[in-house]
């Protein structure tokens, strides 16, 4: 991080103890005021600094004063305060990329603790800012037994639109006392930053007698090899989450990865285990920006067991994907064609039905690369129709749909949200009819365990700018589709107009807490044999914009282009995830 940027927010954090000190989130008085020593206009960030008070106080308005020296506000910070900690991801990430940063925090008081995390704005040093609001907090609030620990972890996504450099604010976790530690994200363009930009790994908390940790200052340490440090983190009789997460960071082997796992087994808590586990059979590819560690990956760990498939291939039994780009189509189709298609399976076409009495099936259809995954990186195409249960009455099988092209959307926002486990689960069922994938072990795990029609097929996506172009076509090579756009600016600009379809049908439309879990049942068959039902999950959403002319184009020299002409299928939404991520749960256990 450049030195003036780190002043700046080093002073920050000076102004934020002079606040706390003098009472001001208790009182709340005059905190939207800069002091005169550090203008707003010279120290951006100080001025954020006394927003976040205000924001502060009005989370917290029950701080009292704390009894301690008032610095003079006309001297400035002496070189005796102690040095500002320094959280990091574990590496850089590029504009419209995800990025995570986990972090333990201890309770070593006798007494039960309540952390609550905020932070300030990330701005970059050409003038770029993070908001704050792109900031999410799993959890949002912890509660900590005596001697407990848990994880926090700081999730982003990094504007499209940001500039190459350091992002720097002001992360403040509350409890009976404060933690303040400096938030750095480093931002570039090039596929895989030069070595010399790598961050480094996040600090391992200390916890303090006030339950909240500190962290010791960044420096040159010894490097160990990854079974003696293996050894000394389990001198507590336990390997953790955040124990993993410091092996893996180190230089290692999956030979090392291997021996820590079968020397410590016992120890190891089910979430070490995990990322342990995936790390020894799928090494992280270069190149890749590591979201591993997001919460929802904990929540469905890698159980180390195995799948021996047809060809002999063993791959881990989960299948989730880490990392990747996808753009997905929303629209309509003929009903008569979809309903053929899903003839004999059990289920019927979800349909919208327009105010004149016009019909039509819901149909989608996506493309990724996936850059990371339990399967190694590969690319795939769906062709997806929105189902129902063939006895699913007449009144629930429909959508009223707008005349605005929005409504092809909602069967995605017709669900339940369960508010104590933070999860959305969808109604109507993805009903997965034909899928192509890049790799030949993605198309057996699929064929042979989740019973989808993959075929073989690539999937070429390419970066002109901020253009973003999605070709894919068969195993012979012949064009099934090709979708060119360029993201959204705005990605709340479309969401008036499904509001707006919203409320046509009379589907409730809400914005649901950052971190939520979609559930996404979904069914599949190959050709006319038996359904298999599994849920696809993920904690990310996608930007929408509507389609326009000339983005989007499908080619009759395939089956499934030619499938999806005779369907009359008309895209009316784009969505685009720039970060998708999640995991697929409910598939048969494995033969092994």
């Amino acid at each position: 991080m450049d030195e003036p940027a780190a002043s700046i927010v080093s002073q920050a954090a000076s102004v934020l103890d002079e606040e706390m000190a003098r009472g001001v989130l208790a009182a709340h008085g005059g905190a939207g005021t800069a002091p005169q020593a550090y203008s707003n206009a010279e120290y951006p960030v100080l001025g954020q600094m006394h927003d976040f008070v205000d924001k502060l106080a009005a989370l917290w308005p029950n701080v009292r004063d704390r009894a301690a020296k008032v610095p003079s506000r006309d001297r400035p910070p002496t070189g005796d305060a102690e040095p500002l900690a320094t959280v990091t991801p574990r590496a850089t990430v590029k504009p419209g990329e995800r990025v995570t940063i986990s972090m333990t925090l201890r309770n070593s008081e006798g007494r039960p603790v309540r952390l609550v995390p905020a932070a300030t704005d990330l701005l970059g040093g050409q003038g770029g800012r993070i908001p704050s609001s792109l900031l999410e907090f799993t959890p949002s609030e912890i509660a900590l037994e005596p001697q407990e620990q848990k994880d926090l972890i700081i999730s982003t996504s990094v504007p499209v639109e940001a500039a190459p450099g350091c992002y720097s604010g002001l992360l403040v976790v509350r409890g009976p006392d404060y933690l303040r530690a400096l938030i750095k994200i480093e931002v570039v363009r090039t596929l895989a930053a030069p070595e010399g930009l790598q961050t480094p790994a996040p600090p391992r908390a200390i916890p303090t007698s006030s339950g909240i940790p500190k962290f010791p200052s960044t420096g040159a340490t010894t490097m160990r090899g990854v079974m003696q440090e293996a050894s000394r983190l389990a001198e507590d009789g336990e390997l953790g989450n955040s124990d993993a997460i410091r092996l893996l960071q180190m230089p290692h082997r999956p030979e090392d990865i291997k021996a820590v796992l079968a020397k410590f087994e016992k120890q190891l808590t089910r979430e070490a285990k995990s990322k342990l586990t995936l790390e020894a059979f799928v090494p992280l590819p270069d190149g890749v920006d590591n979201q591993r560690y997001e919460p929802i990956f904990d929540r469905y760990p890698i159980t180390g067991k195995t799948y021996t498939t047809a060809s002999g291939t063993v791959v881990l039994n989960e299948v989730q994907y880490y990392n990747g780009e996808m753009v997905q189509l929303y629209g309509s189709a003929n009903v008569a064609r979809v309903r053929e298609a899903l003839a004999g399976s059990g289920y019927k076409p979800m349909t919208l039905r327009l105010a004149n009495g016009q019909e039509s099936a819901i149909v989608q259809f996506w493309s990724h690369q996936l850059t990371d995954t339990s399967l190694r990186p590969y690319n795939a195409m769906f062709v997806i129709a929105a189902a129902v249960s063939d006895d699913t009455p007449a009144s629930e099988a429909f959508i009223r749909a707008d005349e605005n092209g929005a409504s092809s959307v909602l069967s995605m926002f017709d669900g339940r949200f369960d508010s104590s486990k933070g999860a959305y689960e969808n109604k109507v069922r993805l009903f997965f009819v034909r899928l192509l994938d890049s790799t030949r072990v993605a198309i057996e795990v699929g064929r042979e365990r989740m019973g989808t029609d993959k075929r073989a097929g690539t999937i070429e996506v390419r970066r002109e700018g901020r253009q973003r172009s999605f070709s894919i076509a068969d195993g012979a090579g012949q064009g099934v589709a090709r979708i060119k756009f360029v993201p959204a600016d705005d990605p709340a600009a479309y969401l008036p107009e499904l509001a707006k379809a919203s409320a046509t049908a009379g589907i409730p439309f809400r914005e649901l807490p950052g971190g939520t879990e979609y559930v996404y049942p979904g069914v599949a068959r190959i050709a006319n044999g038996p359904v298999v039902q599994w849920q696809w999950r993920t904690d990310v959403t996608p930007r929408f914009q509507p389609v326009k002319p000339d983005m989007v184009f499908f080619d009759a020299g395939s089956e499934e282009g030619k499938t999806l002409i005779e369907w009359g299928f008309e895209p009316k939404v784009l969505g685009y995830i720039p970060n998708v991520r999640g995991v697929v749960t409910g598939i048969p256990e494995s033969r092994a």
